[in-house]
């Protein structure tokens, strides 16, 4: 079987700092490079600014923007610090042993070339003491104008440290549905999967003691709860039949419901109102559908299903939206909710004091393993999730629009977002291609980022190998 998957390596932004420029200020003098830099085969000029100066850089933009690319390693800037991006889907037909060993020798590549543009800002640093130190790719003779990607100011900590984001494209149906259920179990009562045993829980690796340590046999693990949560949403999934038989079964149907139940939980606890989402948005989620949403119910399927079919499904999911948010409300741990935007939300309706402090006080108290009145777990959920889930039917009913989108238009597709323009769904700024000809699903593994450095590559690979083979 073959591969596809990558890392995104987020600097520790405590230790380093890269921001973007769109460079977009003429000086009215010439600012040559104090050094010309080959970096990986990409071209970088290295600038020294004094602080009097800083206006030359324009506004600094939030907006990712990329400093190199050497092969299948970039390094753009994520919004404040640095993030160095392994494209490893870009190689296809690989299978796990060949991929890993690209992966190792990318992760070593984007150390060294870490180290080499650390190496060469220190030079001129020492050279320039106070000044910033701008970098420019594509090392033009002057530092206006720049290139298209505009001007970044790269402070690199002295250590290489830091936490990686994996990114895989899963056909395993097995899997896949194991995802699914972690994510719903984030949310569920009973023992959470713990960091750290969560790649072994998606990739059917974990160890007969540290299964034990859930109690899956039992049902008392939160992960119990989420595998009995499938259950009961396939009890309620119609089956999409054509006129050439079953195009998707009342398990599949099952398998799509808890991946929009999941999608609408986020976007319900988090308020969204964006066109995207930001980390905390896409953190609810262990791991976070990273692709159109239409290419999770085809990998389901693993099949095309046509736009008739997919009319079929969104209308069975959403006339089953009330009762998939009544199973949810009944069965959620309301003690794990994220409370915050409804907590800014009440507080702009009653002041800080009412009902905001009211919700934060119980969940507190039931995380401490006080007394909570029956009532009071009701107002918890009540205020998070709409009186028995109505505000999460109103999700679900808007994520099912992003499950069956039909627009052949290119990404974003329209259905992916309301009228006003904000997400159905909690999507990033692209949409992850799926390989052509291959029924996949990616999903990056984002709420247990694992921690890098330059001496500990070790637990990277591991991890990526245990999500590479189980894909």
């Amino acid at each position: 079987m073959s591969v596809y998957g990558g890392l995104e390596y987020t600097e520790d932004s405590i230790i380093t700092t890269l921001l973007s420029y769109p460079g977009n200020v003429n000086p009215g003098v010439a600012v040559p490079p104090a050094v010309t830099l080959t970096v990986g085969g990409a071209q970088i000029g290295v600038y020294n600014i004094a602080p009097a100066n800083v206006a030359w850089l324009g506004a600094q933009r939030n907006n990712d923007f990329q400093v190199l690319q050497a092969d299948r390693v970039r390094l753009t800037n994520d919004t404040i610090t640095a993030e160095w991006i392994i494209e490893g889907h870009r190689i296809q037909g690989l299978g796990v042993d060949a991929m890993m060993q690209n992966m190792k020798q990318d992760v070593a590549s984007l150390i060294a070339l870490r180290q080499q543009l650390k190496h060469a800002i220190d030079q001129v640093q020492a050279q320039h003491m106070g000044d910033h130190i701008i970098l420019a790719p594509g090392a033009p003779a002057d530092i206006f104008p720049p290139g298209p990607q505009g001007l970044f100011w790269y402070s690199p900590g002295a250590q290489v440290k830091g936490a990686a984001q994996i990114t895989v494209q899963y056909e395993n149906l097995e899997t896949i549905t194991r995802i699914c259920q972690l994510n719903a179990s984030k949310f569920l009562p009973g023992k959470k999967v713990e960091a750290g045993d969560d790649a072994d829980m998606v990739a059917g690796t974990l160890g007969p003691l540290q299964l034990a340590r859930y109690n899956n046999i039992v049902g008392t693990s939160s992960f119990a709860g989420a595998q009995n949560l499938l259950q009961e949403l396939t009890k309620l999934a119609t089956p999409v039949v054509g006129t050439g038989g079953v195009v998707l079964s009342k398990a599949q149907v099952g398998l799509i419901m808890l991946m929009v139940l999941n999608d609408a939980m986020a976007s319900t606890m988090r308020r969204h109102a964006s066109p995207i989402g930001q980390s905390a948005d896409k953190n609810i989620q262990r791991f976070f559908p990273k692709s159109r949403r239409r290419d999770y119910v085809w990998a389901v399927a693993q099949h095309n299903v046509a736009d008739m079919y997919l009319g079929t499904l969104r209308a069975n999911i959403t006339n089953a939206a009330a009762a998939m948010a009544q199973l949810a409300w009944n069965s959620c741990d309301p003690f794990a909710l994220d409370i915050g935007p409804t907590q800014t939300e009440l507080s702009a309706i009653s002041g800080p004091l009412g009902p905001a402090q009211a919700i934060a006080q119980t969940q507190q108290r039931g995380r401490q393993g006080n007394q909570v009145l029956p009532m009071e777990i009701i107002g918890l959920k009540d205020a998070v999730l709409g009186a028995n889930g109505a505000t999460l039917a109103a999700w679900i009913a808007r994520a099912a629009l992003a499950y069956t989108d039909t627009n052949a238009a290119p990404a974003p597709a329209t259905d992916h977002y309301n009228g006003l323009g904000h997400g159905n769904v909690i999507i990033s700024l692209n949409f992850s291609p799926v390989t052509p000809h291959v029924y996949g699903a990616v999903y990056e593994f984002r709420d247990h980022e694992v921690p890098m450095t330059m001496e500990h590559r070790d637990e990277v690979l591991s991890v990526m190998r245990k999500l590479f083979t189980a894909a």
